[in-house]
């Protein structure tokens, strides 16, 4: 199996940030333990899209932006509780017999996409957006 790369030279692949920036977050990173990606977004260097970009491209996931405006079945919407989906930052997408596919912010949050398997029996798939994008199709 291929070693994963890491978001942080995957920013600078795409041209988002220089090795020097990257080398100066990796310094701070140290020091307060938060994922890169986030330390990068809270100090204005990259925004929340180009993390994104690079967080898909690390996971091998799709990224999408803009369903929050979109109609979904209730049936869909009962499968993951409010409550969990505000503070998980989760959003159901679309289901099949066997699949739920959802929209995270955190592909990393294995306990909780454990649970949601357990609970619905259906195999999980992740896609991934933007904060803003999934609390505004939960707040719909």
């Amino acid at each position: 199996m291929a070693k994963r790369k890491m978001i942080g030279n995957l920013l600078v692949e795409a041209g988002i940030i220089s090795v020097k920036t990257l080398e100066r977050a990796l310094e701070m990173q140290k020091g307060n333990g938060k994922r890169l990606g986030l330390l990068l977004r809270d100090l204005g260097i990259v925004t929340e899209e180009e993390v994104l970009y690079a967080l898909g491209r690390q996971c091998g996931l799709k990224t999408m932006i803009g369903f929050s405006g979109q109609d979904f079945d209730k049936e869909l919407l009962d499968l993951i509780p409010a409550r969990l989906a505000f503070s998980k930052i989760i959003f159901p997408l679309k289901q099949d017999r066997r699949s739920l596919t959802l929209v995270t912010l955190d592909p990393f949050d294995y306990a909780t996409f454990d649970a949601i398997t357990k609970k619905t029996r259906k195999k999980i798939h992740l896609t991934l957006s933007t904060r803003e994008e999934i609390m505004a199709a939960i707040e719909q």
